[in-house]
């Protein structure tokens, strides 16, 4: 149990490094397109040495190519949803941008109680609604330096929707039960995903389409998605499911991460955090451990 909560901590960890990639691009107003194209396809290509090597390449199947289209458009889903978190960190605060971004785990949920048969306890009701208060409060809160660059809601509010989106994708081979498609088989088609998404809006690519600069984060993209999903996502989320715990695989992981990164921001990037942005914080921390009960 303690191992599987160890492992997700350290994946939360790791998913702070993402947000600090595309606040990085923001700031430096990099391609982010190219960077995620770069870590798809060393995903796609490291993913796809492991399944030979296994022999673990999902049998031909309806069912199996229909999963794989779904976990494909789930890696779709972040592409674009990281390319509007980069608009919304360069508007607003990067803190709140990710915060309001990640939560939307609350989407697995809702489709688990709509369409999967998951009960709605009290604890989940509580939960939910905190989330969404927080949620709320983050779009009431305003940094300094927000106002002056455009409107940053508007983009986040569309990540939150994408991220949502790519989470109940991602979540279809545990609900239908698919053993073909464990942590390597899901990557694979994630980061395939990445690639695909890069193909769409390669034809009308507009502004800054140089790949300078765009190496050293390639390398944190890659080594964080490779190193989080490979060695400690899943695993953790097993191990927490053995132990009879399954339900705060997510929210250990994700809660972890917001409030990491929004300490990264406090004290590395120096944004200032009012009440309101400190009251969201609480409100989605406590709503994201009241859902896992």
């Amino acid at each position: 149990m303690w191992r599987g909560i160890t492992y997700l901590l350290i994946t939360g960890c790791c998913w702070v490094g993402i947000a600090a990639v595309i606040n990085m691009a923001a700031r430096r107003h990099l391609n982010i397109g190219r960077v995620q194209l770069g870590s798809g396809i060393a995903g796609t290509f490291v993913a796809g040495i492991v399944m030979a090597i296994q022999s673990s390449f999902p049998v031909l199947s309806w069912q199996n190519g229909t999963m794989a289209a779904l976990l494909c458009a789930a890696g779709m889903g972040n592409f674009f949803m990281i390319k509007l978190m980069k608009v919304g960190m360069e508007r607003g605060n990067s803190g709140a941008v990710w915060g309001i971004t990640q939560s939307a785990l609350i989407c697995p949920f809702l489709m688990g109680m709509f369409f999967f048969g998951v009960s709605l306890t009290w604890p989940r009701f509580v939960g939910i609604w905190l989330i969404l208060t927080a949620i709320m409060f983050f779009g009431r809160s305003k940094s300094t330096d927000c106002e002056k660059k455009g409107n940053w809601l508007v983009p986040t509010f569309g990540a939150f929707a994408l991220s949502g989106l790519a989470q109940c994708f991602a979540n279809l081979p545990s609900y239908w039960g698919l053993d073909s498609f464990g942590s390597i088989q899901r990557t694979f088609w994630g980061q395939a995903g990445l690639v695909v998404g890069f193909a769409i809006v390669w034809p009308f690519e507009k502004g800054k389409k140089s790949w300078q600069g765009t190496l050293p984060l390639i390398v944190i993209l890659t080594v964080v998605n490779i190193g989080a999903l490979f060695f400690f996502f899943y695993r953790g989320l097993n191990l927490v499911a053995d132990a009879g715990c399954g339900s705060i695989g997510y929210p250990i992981a994700q809660g972890s991460c917001i409030a990491l990164f929004l300490l990264y921001s406090c004290f590395v990037l120096k944004e200032r955090f009012n009440k309101i942005s400190a009251l969201a914080l609480c409100c989605m921390i406590l709503g994201i451990f009241i859902i896992a009960l």
